[in-house]
């Protein structure tokens, strides 16, 4: 017990956001020790990373069914109502699925990297854009909309470094592939 709550103090207190995954995990599995402090953990972390506001507010509003207690649901409110706030006021100055920022950090932006996806279009994509399509911010594949083909980057990247989650259904395979032509 005291190493598991050591290791989450130093999870909870990691300098960058990077944790916030684990600590949404810890919230979703509802451990009786930890569930609590995650959630407001998760949602201070994110408050606080270096991404837009819209990526920030969409990782908000996932941890949302596990705002069980009435404060749990006030604090969560107040940090949304703050975001959408702030997305309202910068509506007309910049349009967020056009400038590739999407789940990038700031400093990242400003060292050249780029999003591939901007979480509601595929237009830096080609390829199957039927079988595949947006959805809640993701891109999932219909195969009853087409055969599930290939979906490509539009650009070719030379050095790069790729993050992204993904979720498959029983038999699946996540069809990632890398250096393809």
């Amino acid at each position: 017990a005291e190493t598991r709550a050591l290791v989450y103090e130093a999870l909870a207190g990691w300098p960058d956001y990077s944790s916030f995954s684990v600590l949404y995990d810890i919230c979703a599995s509802g451990n009786k020790n930890y569930s609590e402090k995650a959630f407001y953990d998760y949602i201070n972390k994110v408050f606080n990373a270096p991404v837009e506001d819209r990526q920030k507010l969409k990782l908000l509003k996932k941890i949302e069914p596990y705002a069980l207690r009435e404060d749990q649901k006030i604090a969560l409110d107040e940090k949304c109502k703050l975001l959408e706030e702030s997305i309202s006021s910068q509506a007309g100055e910049e349009k967020t699925a056009q400038d590739n920022s999407y789940i990038l950090p700031v400093e990242e932006k400003a060292e050249g990297f780029v999003a591939l996806f901007d979480g509601l279009t595929l237009d830096n994509w080609t390829g199957d854009k039927e079988s595949y399509v947006v959805e809640d911010g993701c891109i999932v594949v219909r195969p009853e909309r087409g055969s599930g083909g290939n979906l490509f980057t539009s650009e070719q990247y030379g050095d790069f470094i790729l993050r992204f989650e993904f979720q498959l259904t029983p038999g699946a395979n996540n069809g990632l592939g890398i250096r393809a032509p």
